[in-house]
């Protein structure tokens, strides 16, 4: 789970780091959200070893990530900037469970 933790939060770094210049971010954006996609199918296939701390940040995670795509249906560029400042804030949620998973596995 270490691994896990450092490929998100490296992945998470990057992409911010590189919206400072000039929004080059949301090239990377995607790319982001497709290793937390694969890292939270990794995390889905180890659920019943779980916490239950672990498994209830997991839930809340799924359930916003899904509250957030639903307005993508509708479109428009205040729904984008909404999609991609809100995708950023969970992706920052998403490397704190990462963490706690990795600190709950090493104790």
């Amino acid at each position: 789970m270490k691994t896990l933790y450092q490929i998100n939060l490296i992945a998470l770094i990057t992409t911010v780091v590189l919206y400072i210049p000039a929004l080059l971010g949301m090239f990377l954006h995607p790319l982001l959200g497709l290793i937390q996609i694969i890292s939270l199918l990794v995390i889905l296939s180890k659920y019943q070893s779980l916490s239950s701390v672990i498994k209830k940040h997991i839930t809340i995670y799924m359930v916003l990530v899904t509250l957030l795509s639903v307005p993508m249906l509708f479109g428009g560029d205040t729904v984008l900037m909404i999609f991609f400042i809100g995708s950023l804030v969970l992706a920052i949620y998403f490397v704190i469970i990462t963490y706690l998973l990795y600190k709950s596995k090493k104790s």
